[in-house]
């Protein structure tokens, strides 16, 4: 084995004089040169993940949140809640109750839907109709001419109540759906083309077409004024 020349020994020198003047490793440089670059290079995730949040947020305060109704105890009392509503603030949809809560309207059905053959339920009154004590119509009027003639009002209820008098009479009794259709000698047969929900008033009212009596759009009826068919 050949010893090392002068010339190695002075190189193997010099390589370990620099190796010892060489700087210490700053370890807390070196984390901090580490830390910049994470956040460089993540910069663009966290902006994009705080745009989607904002998203996120602004879409759940624009989304409507629906509340479950409470079920009613009874058909009955829910539809008497409705019709003492008369002057409550529902829509043409939902009603209220006094305290301004809503009535659920599956709990208030209709009898009657849409194409449903009915009837004129002849034993109740339309809104409008004579009332027991009303003035009768007078039989005779005198017209521009001076000519006296038979008033139209009286033909149409004369023949229901013939024993009043031709001026002064008075309606014996409330004016029933069943003395006008005895009247114009129509049965009252209909079909339901539609049923909107008066929810201020708590009613249904159907619009139905019957023969001879309406016109071909229908007109409307309270279902209270209906009976099945």
């Amino acid at each position: 084995m050949a010893w090392p020349t002068k010339e190695q020994k002075q190189e193997a020198r010099k390589k370990m004089a620099e190796i010892q003047t060489a700087p210490a490793l700053d370890m807390n440089a070196l984390a901090s040169l580490i830390k910049d670059a994470t956040i460089e290079a993540t910069a663009d995730i966290r902006n994009e993940l705080t745009e989607l949040r904002g998203r996120l947020d602004r879409t759940e305060t624009a989304t409507p949140r629906f509340v479950a109704m409470e079920k009613p105890e009874s058909l009955i009392e829910t539809r008497r809640a409705a019709f003492a509503q008369g002057g409550g603030e529902g829509g043409i949809n939902y009603p209220v109750t006094g305290k301004g809560e809503r009535v659920d309207m599956r709990f208030v059905k209709c009898r009657f839907k849409s194409g449903d053959v009915v009837r004129i339920n002849p034993t109740v009154a339309r809104e409008g109709f004579p009332l027991e004590g009303d003035p009768f119509p007078d039989k005779f009027e005198v017209d521009t001419k001076g000519k006296k003639r038979i008033t139209s009002d009286w033909r149409k209820w004369a023949g229901l109540f013939p024993d009043q008098p031709e001026s002064g009479g008075q309606f014996p009794r409330n004016v029933l759906w069943g003395d006008l259709l005895t009247r114009i000698k129509n049965g009252g047969e209909g079909v339901v083309k539609s049923r909107p929900f008066l929810g201020k008033l708590g009613f249904w009212k159907l619009k139905v077409r019957v023969r001879g009596l309406t016109a071909a759009a229908g007109d409307g009826f309270y279902e209270q004024e209906l009976m099945s068919a």
